[in-house]
């Protein structure tokens, strides 16, 4: 439980994208300039999915250097947390993409979008798969903590398409504006 603990923790790393892509997202909204909003998060959902794969598959594939991380020592301790750490690995890669999503509708001005996908994918839908999978013992805790992220990404997909329709999902932004906004890059040496 402790390295579950301190490795859902640890995933406060994933805000690092939002924080990277905040300046040019909140500066391109207040120019209402969503083109270029889009070719922003369109780079910064492939780092934050290319960061929580990463993530996955360092969880997966070596489970022993993240316990050495963590310092388990304890033999029969080290089988456990193995499982433990392979199966909530399973959860990084939606959590990496909820975590920039929430953080971009704050820069959009819809907090309450943006509370919804913070507390669906990390509270509710893993504390609800963590409830149902301890029916199964402590891996099942593991797997329904590291899934509900997946639940927790999906309720927020499904929320947000029946309330504002599939035009501008996940980004809400609307295509009309972009016929207005002309776009120049230069490249500085």
């Amino acid at each position: 439980a402790g390295v579950a603990i301190a490795l859902w923790g640890f995933l406060a790393v994933f805000h690092g994208v939002g924080c990277a892509a905040q300046p040019l997202v909140t500066v391109y909204w207040g120019e209402r300039n969503t083109r270029a909003i889009r070719k922003v998060m369109q780079a910064a959902l492939i780092a934050a999915l290319a960061e929580g794969a990463l993530l996955t598959g360092v969880c997966i594939a070596a489970p022993d250097l993240v316990i050495r991380v963590f310092g388990v020592e304890y033999p029969e301790l080290v089988e456990e947390t193995r499982t433990c750490v392979r199966l909530l690995g399973c959860g990084f890669l939606p959590f990496a993409l909820a975590a920039l999503l929430g953080d971009y509708y704050l820069f959009i001005e819809r907090p309450l979008i943006s509370i919804y996908v913070t507390l669906a994918c990390r509270l509710a839908m893993p504390v609800a798969g963590a409830v149902l999978g301890s029916r199964f013992g402590l891996s099942g805790v593991w797997l329904g903590a590291g899934f509900g992220v997946w639940s927790g990404l999906l309720a927020m997909s499904a929320a947000i398409l029946i309330k504002r329709g599939r035009h501008g999902f996940p980004l809400l932004l609307p295509r009309r504006r972009e016929a207005k906004v002309v776009m120049f890059d230069l490249v500085l040496t």
